[in-house]
């Protein structure tokens, strides 16, 4: 076993986490790091680490799950990096994860989104990064639809674009997972400026963008290992269930004018 490879899953779940923790249990999480060539995968038991490392048993369970474990069992597994049980555990956890972000999505689209994004002259796709591949998917497939649609990632043209964004005839669509993206802060300032309709795909409704007034598509939170690192699956899934939604909209307003 490579006694190194713990470190790509382990250390994320700190770093995501080291603000909860104390003063304490920081000192902890370095102990058994710098611990780690004094144990085999038998002896990293509670009780042994409370004798190596001074602390109760408490503080150790406790600590297991503020790093975001449910148990022990699965902290020890990240910390030997046991590949077999990770890969299982991960597997659950990304068919969990599209799950959720399905039930999201499903609860987030609104009567609202659907007619704005259907009544508008056009809809401009702001994202940063892999977000702006997935904008150029979704430009593509808008405009197959018969939705005019325009897609930037580049901090200038999104400024530039955005000022020219006008009320009752164009409906932007932000793509930030943490919803404090910058640049996308920038164009959100132009479009309360002008008073234009905006969508966010995000997993944190708790943001600067929700705040200014951005109407929001949630998403499951998504890993971002060294070993799996993230794709925006999640983000992808939204923006296809939202044309599907798209669509059938399109088509109940169709078919009412039929009757």
């Amino acid at each position: 076993m490579n006694k190194h490879k713990y470190i790509s899953n382990l250390s994320m779940q700190i770093s995501k986490k080291a603000d909860s923790l104390t003063k304490m249990e920081k000192m902890l999480v370095r102990d058994l790091i710098k611990a780690y060539p004094q144990f085999t995968y038998e002896t990293f038991t509670i009780t042994n680490i409370s004798m190596m490392m001074n602390a109760s048993r408490t503080s150790i369970h406790r600590l297991s799950k503020k790093l975001g474990y449910s148990s022990f069992a699965l902290f020890k597994e990240d910390y030997f990096f046991q590949s077999e049980e990770v890969s299982t555990i991960a597997s659950q956890d990304f068919v969990s994860d599209i799950a959720n972000t399905a039930d999201l999505v499903a609860d987030s689209i609104t009567e609202e989104m659907l007619r704005e994004l259907t009544s508008g002259k056009k809809v401009t796709i702001f994202g940063m990064g892999i977000n702006h591949y997935i904008g150029q998917i979704f430009q593509i497939k808008l405009q197959t639809m018969g939705i005019a649609c325009e897609q930037y990632s580049d901090s200038r043209f999104m400024r530039l674009s955005s000022m020219r964004l006008q009320k009752d005839e164009d409906v932007v669509i932000l793509l930030s997972s943490s919803g404090n993206t910058v640049e996308l802060i920038e164009v959100m300032s132009e479009v309360n400026k002008n008073d234009v309709f905006a969508m966010l795909v995000t997993e944190c409704v708790d943001s600067a963008l929700v705040e200014m007034g951005a109407h929001v598509i949630q998403i499951a939170p998504s890993a971002d290992l060294d070993w799996d690192i993230d794709t925006r699956l999640q983000t992808h899934i939204a923006m296809d269930f939202l044309l599907r939604e798209v669509l059938l909209f399109k088509k109940r307003k169709a078919d009412d004018k039929r009757v």
